[in-house]
């Protein structure tokens, strides 16, 4: 007798803290995500908006021969160290130092299937990304950043859209400047840290949003 195997749903590394939300939930690339929160969203974010992305397939790599690793799979390979690339949709290519990287794929997961069917040069070798993700937009993003951040983002020019290891709340983070999504102006904070602080992480900057006319999102805003 077959029986049918089934690949276990990925855990959303907020479900805890967002329990009991009425908010209105979707499911992207195995994982539940909130689609909406209130029908004020896009509001929120033009103001002060905390999107979770933690749903993004994600890799990384590292050594010398990881940019070669990238190029063979047709990964574009940013040329300064840290730095990024987003392209068109919404992948993000991140260069932490000189010889590691993290790849964040859009939602047609083209990237990540690329590297794994990719042999890795010597001196490259795999490694495992399994962080939350948050993505902050708005207009009072420098506020809240001035008082959670150990990094002075106001002095960064934002068209190099760097990639820069800082804590927030003081929480280890990787974050890169980009372009915010298309209905929100201005640029946008992306940033990865280690799951395990997912509730501390959301609570605190909720508080801290809220006392800016902001809030969580949806990842509705985003289309």
């Amino acid at each position: 007798m077959s029986t049918m195997q089934c690949a276990p749903k990925r855990v959303n590394p907020f479900t805890d803290v967002l329990a009991g939300t009425s908010a209105t939930w979707s499911e992207q690339c195995e994982m539940p995500v909130v689609a909406q929160f209130s029908p004020k969203d896009i509001e929120i974010a033009a103001k002060l908006g905390m999107i979770d992305l933690s749903w993004r397939l994600r890799a990384g790599c590292k050594g010398p021969g990881s940019a070669a690793w990238l190029e063979a799979a047709g990964i574009p390979v940013p040329g300064q160290p840290n730095s990024c690339i987003q392209t068109q949709e919404g992948a993000v290519i991140a260069r932490l130092g000189r010889n590691e990287f993290l790849i964040e794929d859009a939602a047609d997961a083209i990237m990540t299937r690329r590297l794994n069917e990719t042999a890795a040069p010597v001196g490259a070798y795999a490694v495992l990304r399994q962080d939350a993700e948050l993505m902050l937009t708005g207009s009072h993003l420098n506020h809240l950043l001035l008082q959670t951040c150990s990094f002075d983002f106001a002095g960064v020019d934002h068209s190099m859209m760097p990639a820069i290891m800082t804590t927030m709340v003081g929480v280890g983070i990787t974050a890169v400047v980009v372009p915010a999504p298309r209905k929100i102006e201005g640029f946008a904070l992306r940033f990865w840290f280690d799951s395990s602080y997912a509730d501390y992480m959301w609570s605190t900057l909720c508080e801290i949003a809220g006392e800016l006319d902001g809030g969580p999102v949806g990842i509705a805003i985003l289309n």
